[in-house]
């Protein structure tokens, strides 16, 4: 069976790890057909490119940001953590940071680009961000996907449609954050979500539950 892998993950990964993961995926996953990677700022899209070099014949590195709306935003930039890229300002908390300007798309539209038929691994690690670009992909999107990995770090962020992530961890049978094992209900899920506390797990996300 053939596959798809969507990723945002360079967002927050240090420039020597940029594309760990889809590297990592594309060298394990040898049926992963195609590959789609957001990456917005432009020194780390180079860097990108540089490493997932072998596989371009079958990725598509796209120097933008998934958003609400299609347009330019202000992107931080954390001076103490070069790895903490985030469109979000409570990213930065106290560290000193530099703004710059990215280009975002429309997610809803663009994530149709994701739809062919075949099943879809997504992973997005966003510093913040990732609850709501979750919210806003094409609804179809999420009947293709069956695994996805989300970092869920507990900050203040912007509006978007609690109900609507509650119903997407719905239609997944496991739930876990790791490095913990249990099976979460959709609740505990929104729980550690809604908190502001600073810390941060990884979601993972799968049907059916393994």
């Amino acid at each position: 069976m053939r596959l798809h892998l969507i990723t945002l993950a360079a967002w927050s990964t240090l420039v020597a790890t940029l594309a760990l993961f889809t590297r990592q995926a594309l060298i394990a996953v040898p049926n992963i057909a195609k590959v789609y990677v957001y990456e917005p700022d432009g020194e780390n899209f180079d860097h990108l490119l540089q490493n997932l070099q072998p596989w371009l014949d079958r990725v598509e590195c796209f120097s933008m940001g998934l958003s609400d709306a299609t347009g330019v935003a202000d992107f931080f930039h954390d001076h103490n953590n070069c790895g903490n890229y985030s469109l979000l300002h409570s990213a930065m908390e106290a560290s000193p940071f530099s703004t710059s300007k990215i280009f975002m798309i429309n997610t809803a539209v663009e994530s149709c680009r994701w739809l062919d038929g075949r099943p879809i691994i997504y992973k997005s690690d966003t510093q913040g961000y990732d609850e709501v670009i979750v919210t806003l992909v094409e609804p179809r999107v999420w009947d293709h996907v069956f695994a996805a990995i989300l970092e869920i770090w507990r900050i203040p962020k912007p509006y978007y449609d609690v109900d609507a992530f509650a119903k997407i961890l719905s239609r997944f049978e496991c739930r876990r954050l790791l490095p913990y094992t249990d099976n979460l209900t959709v609740e505990q899920v929104m729980n550690f979500s809604l908190g502001t506390d600073s810390t941060f797990l990884d979601l993972v996300l799968s049907k059916p539950c393994v």
